[in-house]
């Protein structure tokens, strides 16, 4: 990621915005190489290891993998994954939804473990994220619980907001598009404006 930040930015720090896994590693970037992230935004994320009794719940799921593949499990990751609302007022996009995570093969366990054996974001390293942050949170999030992001909010020095939203689960950018985004580019806009005159608030 710190790669294609020093590519995209071609010598300027870019706005980061990383969504679940990509909003972990979005904060190891900023906190390790500070001068590569103007503004960073984390969408359904934390800094916090996973819970011992997911791992034991995702080890059960990832059982019925090896034996039957996906198709088993897509309610169960559907629920994980977005808010009841949107199951049933986008019945086109969660069943379009539902027949990808059905076709995906069995190796993706892999990337799965991956993202939940990763380790935490320890405080040291949220003390060193130098640029603002803005946390955008489905409230109904059954992946990352809202408290969660409460609590690494609450570590880091440079959060300038937690941007709640109502009825919408761990995928916000699906759920509530257009919230989303204003959100995102309200913030950077202000990231930006700040940066040009420190008389701006945050």
């Amino acid at each position: 990621m710190a790669d294609v930040c020093e590519a995209a930015g071609g010598g300027a720090p870019v706005h980061l915005v990383g969504h679940s896994m990509g909003g972990y590693c979005a904060l190891r970037v900023a906190s390790r190489r500070p001068e590569l992230v103007a503004s960073l935004t984390l969408v359904g994320s934390r800094a916090q290891a996973e819970r011992p009794f997911k791992l034991v719940e995702i080890a059960l799921m990832s059982l019925v993998v090896v034996i039957f593949g996906t198709p088993p499990i897509v309610t169960k990751l559907m629920a994980m994954m977005f808010g009841p609302a949107f199951v049933r007022k986008q019945p086109a996009a969660a069943r379009a939804i539902q027949a990808h995570l059905a076709a995906l093969p069995r190796r993706i366990l892999r990337a799965v473990w991956g993202v939940i054996t990763r380790g935490a974001v320890s405080d040291a390293d949220l003390r060193a994220i130098q640029c603002p942050v803005l946390i955008v949170h489905g409230e109904l999030d059954a992946s990352v619980p809202i408290e969660h992001a409460r609590e690494t909010a609450a570590r880091l020095p440079s959060l300038r907001r937690v941007a709640t939203l109502p009825g919408v689960g761990h995928t916000p950018a699906v759920e509530a598009p257009a919230e989303t985004t204003s959100l995102i580019a309200e913030f950077i806009d202000e990231s930006i404006r700040s940066k040009r005159d420190p008389r701006v608030a945050m």
